[in-house]
């Protein structure tokens, strides 16, 4: 009688162990589900906040892909857009040389320390262009162009085709994203103002 009630303790003792390992392992198997949703669903918000970012960013064609005029912050500007095809590209970036280093062949770097050369290039703009040499080579003016032109027909190629200087001021001073913002009119225009002096003192 007595080894029969030790067998049921045993046997009772046993199975509340059985019971709690079990409960044990349902709670380990429903935890284990919930982190995995929780990544999932981690996963699917970081998915959408990337596309939305990388959709909202400025692409290389932001420029090119817009008409003349649409989204133009400059088209009410007091001073008339250049549209002119007899005008060498050459007063172009002497206009633009007086502005970025004031017509000095050999300037500081600028943009605290940013920018280099005659045309006050940025390594990144540089690299954009895709010309061939070093990025210490736009310290020579010439070289400096070349890096200019190359980036101007990547991203505004109406605008060099057209030689709408007022969009190549305003894109080699903010970038292809010059459209989203207003800080490159003021550059754009005193460029104008100086293509425009030199051509009513020819």
């Amino acid at each position: 009688m007595l080894n029969r009630k030790m067998n049921c303790k045993l046997l009772s003792k046993g199975l509340e162990e059985i019971q709690v390992r079990s409960g044990k392992k349902r709670l380990v198997d429903y935890v284990a589900e919930k982190i995995v949703e929780i990544f999932i669903v981690a996963v699917f918000v970081v998915g959408i906040s990337v596309a939305l970012f990388i959709d909202d960013a400025p692409s290389e064609e932001v420029a090119s892909s817009i008409e003349y005029g649409d989204q133009d912050p400059f088209e009410d500007s007091e001073l008339p857009r250049f549209e002119a095809k007899t005008i060498p590209v050459d007063e172009f970036f002497y206009a633009l040389h007086q502005l970025e280093s004031g017509g000095d062949l050999n300037p500081p770097a600028g943009d605290d320390g940013l920018s280099s050369g005659p045309l006050q290039i940025s390594w990144g703009f540089w690299k954009d262009s895709g010309v061939g040499g070093e990025y210490k080579d736009c310290r020579e003016l010439g070289y400096a162009k070349k890096v200019s032109m190359a980036y101007y027909k990547r991203y505004e190629p109406r605008a060099v085709e057209a030689r709408d200087y007022y969009v190549l001021f305003a894109l080699h001073q903010g970038g292809p994203s010059w459209r989203r913002g207003q800080s490159p009119r003021p550059f754009a225009e005193r460029g104008l103002s100086i293509m425009q002096m030199r051509q009513e003192s020819q």
